[in-house]
């Protein structure tokens, strides 16, 4: 919950409500990249919501979560009609 938090942060800077996150999503997305699944399907979420639509980004970290076996980002990359 705390990292969705941090996300949010983010969506705050991406439309322009401060910078106090910027440092916190380099970081989430750092443990990103290094296979933290939960957040990976988080920020697929973030980005799919429309914060920072960007559909090549929903299905990049929605894919990496599936691929570690989360059932979530499984589900939503189903939906999205990509099995």
């Amino acid at each position: 919950m705390k990292r969705l938090l941090c996300v949010l942060g983010l969506a705050a800077v991406l439309v322009g409500c401060g910078d106090s996150g910027l440092g916190e999503w380099t970081g989430l997305t750092d443990l990103a990249w290094q296979g933290d699944a939960q957040l990976q399907f988080e920020l697929g979420e973030m980005y799919s919501l429309g914060v920072a639509e960007d559909d090549v980004e929903v299905v990049q970290w929605y894919g990496k979560a599936g691929d570690q076996g989360l059932a979530d980002a499984k589900a939503m990359l189903k939906k999205l009609g990509i099995e």
